[in-house]
Order: C-alpha cells, then structure tokens, then sequence
C-alpha cells in the first residue's frame, strides 16, 4: 500500500474570522466583559482534567480574569460543567459553552489552558498559539519547546497551578508579547 506522512497544517487566521468569532463569544459572556480572558477549549472529556483546571480556577487569585470553558459535550455536558462552575462558587469567574457549530473562541482569549493528561499532537494548542495567544500546557502534550521558547508554559501537571497563576499575573503587553511570539513561531514552523 502506497504511504503518506502529511504533517499536521497550522493556518493563520484571518483578521475578518477573529472578529467575527471575537464578537460572538464576547456576546455569551457575563456584563460587563471581562478584562481578560482564559480560555479552554476542546472536547469535554476528563482525559482533558477539565474538572481539576475549574478546581485550580477556583484557587488562582485572578479578580481581572474569566475562564471560559468551550468545547464538544463528550464525557461531560455543558449542564454537568455548569454545575461543577456553581459548585465551586465561580458562577461570576467562569463559565461554560458548547462550542459546537460556533466559531473558533481564540480571538476573545488572552490566554490558552489545556492540562490535559495525554494529547498526540493537540491541534487547538496550535490553533491558539496561530491566534496570537501564549498557552499553558501540560508536558503529556508534544509541546516541550514551548517552554524553551518562552512563548508560553510547558509544564508537569504538579506545575500547572504555579504556571497559571504566573501567567495570569503578568502584565498583559507581557502576555500579548509571548503570544506574537508564539503565533510567529508556529505560523513559521506548523503552517
């Protein structure tokens, strides 16, 4: 049988669909908006430790700052992680969507989470860095030179919490500079 490798294809997107997908989830959030935004985005399952990203949300001193939580009801339901948002008193702090048929939630975000125990390439760490937003990550990710290139955080998930509250205390022109980093870094060697 014939072979092919085809490497995993990064695009930037455009300016028109980053304003577009900017307006409508900045429409689904809390009045007024939130200064900044983190975001995860992916599907609802607990391979994603989604549950233990609301726990560590709930623990980050983070007053500025929404956790906006989009992604494909897999293992978890919208109503299920909305739930788990009341339960831990973060109804205000962040807030769930089912991101099915929406667009991309990448342009209202400052800021990508994705803790997740195992991922074999993780396509929306990609897709985040593409929009110009720095990440933190878990190291079962494929994504280790992200810590070296300091576009954003690589780290074990004993770390994640100290990562987080890093970068969700730094300054945003800080942010958004490791974020047009990051974008020129995959867009230079992912696309």
């Amino acid at each position: 049988q014939p072979v092919c490798v085809a490497p995993n294809g990064v695009t930037a997107p455009s300016k028109e669909s980053l304003g577009e997908a900017r307006r409508h989830w900045l429409e689904r959030l809390p009045q007024p908006t939130p200064k900044r935004i983190a975001l995860f985005y992916s599907r609802f399952h607990r391979k994603k430790r989604l549950i233990e990203l609301l726990d560590l949300w709930a623990a980050t001193p983070a007053p500025d700052w929404h956790l906006l939580v989009v992604g494909i009801p897999a293992e978890f339901s919208v109503a299920k992680l909305a739930g788990e948002v009341a339960r831990r008193g973060l109804s205000g702090r962040a807030s769930v969507h089912d991101g099915t048929d929406a667009p991309p939630p990448y342009a209202a975000a400052s800021l990508f989470l994705l803790p997740s125990h195992d991922e074999n390439f993780g396509l929306v760490i990609a897709e985040a860095m593409a929009a110009g937003i720095p990440v933190v990550v878990t190291d079962t990710t494929p994504w280790r030179e992200i810590q070296t290139r300091a576009v954003g955080w690589c780290v074990p998930w004993t770390d994640f919490g100290a990562a987080l509250n890093q970068a969700v205390g730094m300054p945003a022109e800080q942010l958004r500079a490791r974020g047009e980093a990051a974008r020129a870094w995959v867009l230079d060697n992912f696309s």
